[in-house]
């Protein structure tokens, strides 16, 4: 019997150069091209044309110029080139809620030919402090508008599987999480490891280490906040984009107030360098984790997956990830800073049963195979 054919579209690209969703995208598809499910990714390009990579079909069509609306445009463009293609059975899975309400026809459109829509909603991005208020609201808009119409909306955590039920009572909302590599120090490269720790005069597992982008609901600023206000002697690693604005004007004025520890505080740019950035995690003594919106946070399962001990934000979010993982702190002044003291205190006693945990969490549960094998359960109408 022939297998539906899944197309996937929402992201830039394969292979991924990007995001957590080329990432995701780019472990997901070659897998369930491997198993014998035909597979096609829609990707940004300069011309409209398709090819073959690992096994997955890609359909390249001309992106829109960086704007405002550039990702309503390109997403419009990948559903028009879906539905030039699909056929009854097939599935389509959209990735994030961007396109809201003009995506409404195309998706009728697919689906009374027979095409189940997906849509794949990342979190709550309508949440996130970047976007100004209209922009956040047009998202809150956009998940009412294509969650509405989705025949599955897959949730990558439980919270938010949760809020979609709340917000669709007759939506079918299976849970099926993103993995993470398990990081084998033995047969992973050094990527320039020794040298980056010569630059910043840090030692293995004698610093800890935070890495996200610098927005308010990352919470980096809280992290150093009680970092600097601990007695902590290990240094504080912060991998992290440059910012201009408000935020990096408050890390400064931090940084001025303690000058005796602000020496200990290390803010480098994104690291790129996936090889790089996966022994930093590894040699971490602990890995901050101050993200509070959206759900299985990638950054956290690559440091659970590099057996990191994990230091986190009391959030739903972060709780069903962890489990038995994770320490937790919450926003209240004075929290963080007690854990960073009881970390140097006790230790390998307290930390290494966390490094364990996490490391079989990816191991058994958070890993690509189990997630692939979610997903070809889903296409087959089992899930």
């Amino acid at each position: 019997m022939e297998r539906p054919h899944l197309y996937i579209a929402g992201c830039r690209g394969i292979p991924a150069r990007y995001g957590g969703f080329e990432t995701f995208v780019e472990q997901l598809a070659p897998r369930l091209a491997r198993d014998g499910y035909p597979v096609s990714v829609t990707c940004e390009g300069e011309k409209a044309q398709s090819d073959r990579w690992q096994g997955v079909e890609r359909l390249i069509f001309p992106a829109a110029a960086k704007s405002v609306t550039a990702s309503i445009v390109n997403d419009r463009s990948a559903l028009k080139l879906i539905l030039a293609r699909a056929q009854r059975g097939d599935k389509c899975m959209l990735l994030g809620y961007g396109l809201g309400p003009f995506g409404f026809f195309l998706v009728r459109k697919l689906q009374k030919r027979g095409v189940q829509f997906w849509i794949n909603p990342d979190g709550l991005e309508w949440k996130r402090s970047r976007w100004p208020w209209y922009g956040r609201l047009y998202l809150r808009l956009g998940e009412r508008a294509l969650c509405g119409q989705a025949d599955r909306i897959i949730c990558d955590s439980a919270a938010i599987a949760a809020h979609e039920r709340h917000s669709h009572p007759a939506a079918q909302t299976p849970v099926i999480e993103y993995g993470a590599p398990f990081f084998d120090p033995e047969n992973a490269p050094e990527g320039g490891y020794s040298e980056f720790l010569e630059k910043y005069q840090l030692r293995q597992g004698q610093y800890y280490l935070t890495v996200g982008r610098f927005v308010a609901e990352n919470n980096l600023l809280l992290i150093l906040r009680e970092y600097l206000q601990s007695h902590a002697q290990l240094p504080l690693l912060m991998v992290t984009n440059p910012d201009e604005g408000a935020l990096m004007r408050q890390v400064e004025t931090l940084l001025q107030a303690h000058p005796a520890r602000a020496g200990k505080v290390h803010l480098v740019g994104p690291i790129y360098d996936a090889p790089l950035l996966a022994r930093i995690r590894y040699g971490a003594y602990c890995y901050l984790h101050g993200h509070e919106v959206g759900g299985t946070n990638p950054s956290l399962l690559e440091s659970m997956g590099c057996r990191s001990a994990v230091c986190a934000l009391d959030v739903d979010f972060n709780r069903e990830v962890l489990q038995e993982g994770g320490l937790f702190f919450s926003k209240e002044e004075g929290r963080l800073a007690v854990l960073f003291d009881k970390m140097e205190a006790q230790g390998d006693k307290l930390l290494e049963p966390l490094r364990q945990a996490n490391a079989r969490r990816i191991q058994e549960y958070y890993n690509w195979e189990r997630i692939t094998a979610l997903y070809e359960r889903l296409i087959a109408g089992a899930l």
